[in-house]
């Protein structure tokens, strides 16, 4: 083959590839935040979706400092239209000190998903947490962050943070339902 004939095709190949994956792109939109946290720690948790569903609002007031690492339990789950049961498709249990600590140098899906936690709040990057007001302004994820995996449907987030070395009292817990859709 020629050059030229070998140009275009690279260049032909390269424009249907990105066409493809913005056809590909998927689109998320929150239904609903049910939550709940510890009166010991916590006296304010708000959440909100915005009116487009593309985004959600999560501010808390901590009362009092937290001398001991956070950990984060969480877990996900898929419901297909016809199913009335949601399948779990992962689920995973970190330090969240250790995660901050680490920097977020690491490319795993739970670092770029936390990175996107800290991306739209003005949550602490260090531990011990003190107290005060925190808060997840116009949090959504990044497109990158959505796996290519990822099918249409109804997805449940399980999240639970709790203080392993404080006999696991539970410090927040949230659930949140959103759907999937491919543009």
């Amino acid at each position: 083959m020629s050059q030229k004939l070998l140009e275009n095709n690279y260049l032909h190949t390269t424009k249907v590839s990105k066409a493809m994956q913005a056809r590909e792109s998927i689109t998320l939109f929150f239904r609903s935040i049910e939550k709940n946290f510890n009166p010991i720690y916590i006296d304010s948790f708000i959440s909100n979706i915005t009116i487009d569903r593309k985004t959600i609002n999560v501010s808390l007031n901590q009362i009092r400092d937290v001398p001991v690492d956070f950990w984060m339990k969480v877990a996900i789950l898929y419901k297909q239209q016809s199913s009335k049961t949601y399948r779990s498709m992962v689920s995973f249990n970190i330090n969240v000190c250790d995660m901050l600590r680490s920097e977020l140098n690491h490319q795993s899906l739970v670092h770029l998903w936390f990175a996107n936690l800290l991306k739209y709040s003005n949550m602490p990057r260090t531990c011990p947490w003190k107290a005060g007001s925190y808060h997840w302004h116009n949090l959504r994820p990044e497109p990158d962050s959505i796996p290519k995996f990822i099918s249409t449907g109804l997805y449940r987030v399980d999240a639970k943070f709790y203080l392993k070395a404080s006999k696991n009292d539970l410090y927040t817990n949230m659930t949140i339902i959103f759907e999937t859709h491919r543009k």
